[in-house]
C-alpha cells in the first residue's frame, strides 16, 4: 500500500513537473560536451582580440561582420573568457531555439492530441537528438546563432501577421515586432551575409500571404511598412559600416569586398553556366557564359556585364532573370545540384581547401564533409 502511495506521489511530481526535469536533463547534458574550436574560429577569436584592442583594427577582414565578434567579446566580459563562458553562451541559444520551436510545435497541433504527440515525437529524434545540430551548437561558429534566430523569426513573422488582424493592437507589443525585425535584418546580415535570409525569408513569406490573404488594407500596410522598415534598416547598417571600416583605413576596393564577392559568387553558384574571364581585359564589359547540357557539353552561349572586371550584384541578377527565361531547366538544375553537394548527397572537392566544388553527381547517403566532422566530435 505504501509502495503504491509513494509510485502515485513520483508519478503525480512527474507530471507537474516534466518540463523542469526535461530542462534540467537537457542543461546536463549539453555541459558534458565541450567546445569545439574549428579552423574558422579562430578568425573569429582574431576579432575579438581586434575589438579588445590587442591588435589593430587595420587587420579586420571587410568581409567579416561584427556581430559574432561582438557576442563573443560581451560573453567575456559578462561570463568570463573561459570555456564555460562560451559553453553558456551557445546554451543560451539553444534555450531560444527550444522555446520557440516549442511555440510553433504548439500552434501546429493546437486542435489535435494526436497530431501533438507526433509533431513532439519527429522534433525529438530530428532535431533533440541530431548530432549535426547539437553539434553545431557546440562549435565556435557563426551556425548556432543563426538556428535559433531562423527558428525566432518564423515564429515572430507568423506572430506579426497575425497581430495586424487584431482590432485593439497594443502598441508596445507592435513596437518590440517591429524592432526586432528591424534590428535583426542588420544583425543576421553582419553575422554572415547569407544569414539575411533567416529573417528575410521568414517576413516575407508572412507578408505575400497577409497581401493575398487579407481583405482589410491595415494589415497589408503594417506588413509592407515593416518590410521596407527592416530592408531601410540593412541598407543604412551596411553604409554605417563601411563607413566605420573606411574611417579605421581599410581599402575596400579589394577582392574581399562582399559587392566584389557577391555577383561572382551568384552566377559560379550555376553549374549548368561555365563563366569564362578573360584576364586580358579586352571584353568589352562583358564576360562570356557557356551554357552546359547534362553531358556538361555547351549547348547555348550568354554574356554577362563587368565593371572593370567586376560582376556586380545587379548584373549577377540581370543574368539570373535572363537564363531563368531561355534556360530554366539549366538553372534550376543548378541550384538542385549545388543544394545537394551542400548536404552532403553528391560528393565534392576542394583543390585550395577553400572553395567547394561538385565532384561526384552520383547519389551517396553515406559521406559528409564538416557536418560530419562537427557530429563525430561531440
Amino acid at each position: 500500500m505504501k509502495n503504491k502511495k509513494s509510485l502515485n506521489i513520483i508519478f503525480e511530481f512527474l507530471k507537474n513537473n516534466y518540463q523542469s526535469i526535461f530542462l534540467l536533463i537537457i542543461f546536463i547534458y549539453f555541459f558534458t560536451f565541450p567546445v569545439l574550436i574549428l579552423y574558422d574560429s579562430g578568425h573569429y577569436m582574431m576579432f575579438v582580440e581586434i575589438l579588445e584592442g590587442k591588435l589593430p583594427f587595420s587587420d579586420w577582414d571587410i568581409v567579416r561582420g561584427p556581430t559574432f565578434p561582438l557576442l563573443i567579446h560581451f560573453s567575456n566580459i559578462l561570463l568570463g573568457k573561459t570555456v564555460l563562458g562560451l559553453l553558456v553562451l551557445s546554451f543560451s541559444f539553444y534555450l531560444l531555439m527550444l522555446i520557440f520551436s516549442k511555440k510553433i510545435l504548439d500552434q501546429i497541433s493546437l486542435k489535435s492530441n494526436k497530431l501533438r504527440i507526433f509533431v513532439y515525437t519527429m522534433f525529438i529524434f530530428l532535431i533533440l537528438l541530431n548530432p549535426i545540430i547539437f553539434g553545431y551548437y557546440h562549435a565556435l561558429l557563426t551556425e548556432f546563432v543563426a538556428m535559433s534566430l531562423s527558428v525566432a523569426s518564423c515564429y515572430l513573422s507568423w506572430k506579426l501577421s497575425q497581430y495586424t488582424e487584431e482590432k485593439k493592437i497594443n502598441i508596445f507589443t507592435l513596437l518590440l515586432l517591429i524592432l526586432y525585425f528591424v534590428a535583426m535584418m542588420p544583425i543576421s546580415w553582419f553575422l554572415k551575409q547569407p544569414y539575411v535570409s533567416i529573417v528575410l525569408f521568414p517576413l516575407i513569406t508572412a507578408t505575400i500571404i497577409k497581401l493575398f490573404s487579407s481583405k482589410e488594407w491595415r494589415p497589408k500596410i503594417m506588413m509592407l511598412g515593416v518590410f521596407f522598415l527592416s530592408l531601410l534598416s540593412l541598407i543604412l547598417s551596411i553604409f554605417s559600416w563601411n563607413n566605420i571600416l573606411d574611417k579605421k583605413g581599410l581599402d575596400l576596393n579589394t577582392e574581399r569586398n562582399v559587392q566584389r564577392m557577391f555577383g561572382y559568387q551568384l552566377i559560379s553558384s550555376m553549374t549548368r553556366f561555365n563563366l569564362i574571364q578573360d584576364d586580358s581585359g579586352n571584353n568589352e564589359g562583358e564576360y562570356l557564359v557557356e551554357v552546359l547540357g547534362k553531358d556538361d557539353n555547351p549547348i547555348d552561349q550568354m554574356s554577362v556585364e563587368n565593371e572593370d572586371g567586376v560582376i556586380t550584384t545587379k548584373s549577377a541578377v540581370n543574368f539570373i532573370l535572363r537564363a531563368f527565361v531561355h534556360h530554366p531547366l539549366q538553372v534550376v538544375d543548378s541550384w538542385v545540384i549545388n543544394y545537394l553537394g551542400l548536404i552532403n548527397i553528391y560528393g565534392t572537392n576542394s583543390p585550395d581547401g577553400i572553395g567547394y566544388w561538385i565532384a561526384d553527381k552520383n547519389i551517396n547517403l553515406k559521406g559528409c564533409v564538416e557536418n560530419c566532422a562537427i557530429a563525430t566530435s561531440i
